[in-house]
């Protein structure tokens, strides 16, 4: 895996609104295709991740810096704020989530966060921008809260609030 394999990019839903994300390039030096990358019966050269924790506005989700990130909405209202947004939008997988803590394992950059009221329980000289609720501004921590430890990396995806992953839902009668 090269040192940094992905970046970000401004991505427009169909209603022209931007949503910061991560851009992952999947890897050609291997012989297995990852995971995250086959998409049904296709293979993707790339894939996209939220940068921060969404906002949702208007009931779509958005992924953007310094705001405060939604709160009080139920599983299947993520989801539908995700997908509303047109084709291929969706809420993060548990195989995009594994492969970002893959990466963080692999690089020994496992992501510090808001786990005491704005910093890290571990680390308190590590802290975001707090909103008066006791949540960080998306975005807001230091570097180390990137799930690879640079400023291209998924933030936020230790403490501050849930991070509900899509995938595999079984249900019990």
């Amino acid at each position: 895996m090269n040192a940094v394999d992905h970046n970000n990019v401004v991505i427009f839903d169909d209603r022209g609104i931007p949503s910061i994300m991560c851009r992952f390039v999947r890897p050609k030096d291997t012989e297995e295709v990852p995971a995250v990358f086959k998409i049904g019966d296709k293979v993707a050269d790339a894939i996209y991740i939220s940068k921060y924790p969404n906002i949702v506005i208007d009931g779509r989700a958005y992924s953007m810096p310094m705001a405060d990130p939604t709160v009080n909405i139920t599983f299947d209202e993520a989801v539908q704020a995700c997908r509303c947004k047109g084709l291929g939008w969706h809420l993060m997988t548990a195989v995009e989530y594994e492969y970002l803590l893959n990466q963080s394992r692999e690089k020994g950059t496992m992501p510090h966060g808001n786990t005491d009221w704005g910093k890290d329980y571990y680390h308190n000289d590590e802290q975001g921008k707090v909103s008066n609720l006791g949540r960080t501004y998306t975005g807001t921590g230091p570097v180390t809260w990137n799930h690879d430890h640079t400023p291209y990396g998924v933030s936020d995806l230790n403490g501050n609030v849930w991070e509900w992953l899509a995938g595999l839902r079984a249900i019990m009668t």
